[in-house]
């Protein structure tokens, strides 16, 4: 089967974000089984804390099927992760490109690699990127501002019988 190897043997180990420094050294990681389901949340606090990027090469398939804003990508900047992804639907309004990650045209993986060596190499570029990010879902993603934008809307709507 295929294996991931977490970080380039001669670049050395870059944790993510809030990572203890040896955390995940040298690992290898087998690539996620798309059948394990719900997963406790201690393992996704660990994998976030532990990675110093989320790629997300989104598209749009065949039937024209897609994902309009993939919850994962907001999860990713709520860690300060940043993002690489595709320019493709609502993605664009939270990876900003050069701002929270970096985005690519879907189905371009020379494209995609080089946006993923970019941010490797400049892991202070990265960290900037994923603070912006936390920063963006704080503002955008609050609920209790979303809370009360739901209720001036409901405010402004009379009830007819």
């Amino acid at each position: 089967g295929q294996r991931q190897v977490r970080e380039p043997p001669e670049q050395g180990h870059r944790p993510g974000p809030g990572a203890a420094p040896e955390s995940g050294r040298g690992q290898v990681h087998e690539p996620a089984d798309p059948h394990r389901g719900a997963q406790l949340m201690e393992q996704v606090e660990l994998a976030y804390r532990s990675c110093s990027m989320l790629v997300l090469p989104c598209r749009i398939d065949e039937h024209g099927d897609r994902d309009g804003l993939p919850t994962v990508i907001v999860e990713a900047f709520a860690h300060a992760v940043p993002v690489v992804s595709t320019s493709i639907i609502g993605i664009p309004e939270v990876v900003r490109h050069g701002e929270t990650g970096l985005l690519v045209e879907p189905d371009d993986p020379q494209q995609l690699a080089e946006a993923i060596v970019e941010l490797w190499a400049d892991p202070q570029r990265a960290a900037s990127m994923g603070r912006a990010g936390r920063r963006l879902v704080a503002e955008q993603f609050d609920p209790e501002r979303s809370a009360r934008m739901l209720a001036g809307v409901f405010s402004g709507v009379g009830v007819r019988r």
